[in-house]
Parts: structure tokens; C-alpha cells; sequence
């Protein structure tokens, strides 16, 4: 059961279950901002942006890794460094004085730090964006995906994203149960996402399902 009960916005990152190849929800991450923290963070005191890391990548042998080979983390270089995070976790944002910038993602944040994906990406002053860390479709490696936090200023309504980082399942649809006709999110692509969309409040059951 999911609650969308409040006017914040939701980031619902879908992953897959290796063992079963399913997705479901104990692999859906959810993070969420109220539209006071929205809009006290839209405009930043001085010029820059504000970046967050989702960890949507399972590490290989789960039941054996040791707790620092679990989390990774994200930098731009070697002063602005995100929180090291674990699977299914989110970091909270974090000031960038820079436009042009190179993400590095590694399993250690110390001087050892080395590289497993690099990302160079020209962001905007004034606005949000997450890197989502998730798995190369064919699971060889990993790649990020870098998502601009755009909201509609409506503080009355729910905003929820999905994000498709379950490889291995080309297209996935998000709906609400007893909704009728209700499709959420149709035939979101795999490392990709649709953007916000702004829902009356709501509380229920969110089905995920795989197209064919």
C-alpha cells in the first residue's frame, strides 16, 4: 500500500527482484518532498543547483557483501562528494556551484576512490536535479541517469514520478487499484522516466506491471 496522501512530490524508482525477475514494491524506493521544502528550496542565496542521489542497484551477492562494498558514492570532484548511500536509499540534496560537471560513481569515498561510471552533464543554475545509479540493461555495468526536479507550483496536489531502472523489463505500466481507467504511467522505458504528474491526494494499492 502506498500513501500519495499529502501535497508532496513522490520519486518512485522501480527495480527488479533478481532472483524472481519481478517487480514489486520491496523494490520500489519512494522519496518524497513536502511542497514547504519544494518551495523553500526553489530558489537557491547564491548561483548553483542542488543535486540527490537514488541507489537503484543491487549489489552482487547481497547476502555476503560487506556493509562498505553495499553503498556507493556519487561526486563531481573531489570537494563536492553526495553521502554515501545503499541500495534502495536517497541522499539528501546538496549545493553545486558549478555548471559543467563530470559524476563519478564509486564504491569508496576516500582517496582510494575509483571510478565505475562517469557522467558529464551541463546543468542549470536554480533548479534540482537526481542521479539515479541503476544497472546497464544487460547488467554488465552500471549507468547513471541524471532527471531534473521540475514541479508544478499546485501545493494542493500529490506529484509523483516513476522511474524504470529494472532491467531486464523493456516497457513497465504504474496504475491505481480500483481506479477505473486509471494509467498512471503507460509503457515507461527502461532507464527512463515521464516526468511529474500532479494527482489529488490519494492512499491505495499501486500495481506495477511488465508490457510485452
Amino acid at each position: 500500500a502506498y500513501a500519495l496522501s499529502e501535497p508532496r512530490s513522490y520519486a518512485i524508482v522501480v527495480t527488479p527482484r533478481t532472483s524472481t525477475m519481478n517487480c514489486e514494491s520491496s523494490r520500489v524506493r519512494r522519496a518524497s518532498e513536502s511542497a514547504a521544502a519544494r518551495s523553500a528550496g526553489s530558489c537557491l542565496s547564491r548561483p548553483g543547483y542542488s543535486v540527490r542521489t537514488i541507489q537503484a542497484q543491487e549489489p552482487d551477492g547481497t547476502t555476503t557483501c560487506s556493509a562498505p562494498s553495499k553503498s556507493l558514492t556519487v561526486r563531481a570532484d573531489e570537494t563536492h562528494a553526495l553521502p554515501a548511500v545503499e541500495y534502495k536509499g536517497v541522499t539528501p540534496y546538496q549545493p553545486i556551484d558549478r555548471n559543467w560537471v563530470t559524476f563519478q560513481v564509486s564504491r569508496s569515498s576516500d582517496s582510494t576512490y575509483a571510478p565505475l561510471e562517469t557522467n558529464r552533464e551541463m546543468l542549470t543554475d536554480g533548479h534540482r536535479y537526481t542521479i539515479v545509479v541503476m544497472r546497464e540493461n544487460d547488467a554488465s555495468g552500471l549507468k547513471t541517469r541524471i532527471v531534473r526536479d521540475d514541479l508544478a507550483n499546485d501545493a494542493t496536489k500529490a506529484q509523483v514520478r516513476v522511474i524504470n531502472a529494472a532491467e531486464g523489463f523493456d516497457k513497465i505500466d504504474m496504475r491505481r487499484r480500483g481506479v477505473n481507467d486509471d494509467d498512471l504511467f503507460s509503457g515507461v522505458n527502461v532507464g527512463s522516466e515521464a516526468g511529474f504528474k500532479a494527482i489529488d491526494p490519494w492512499a491505495g494499492t499501486l500495481e506495477f506491471r511488465a508490457e510485452d
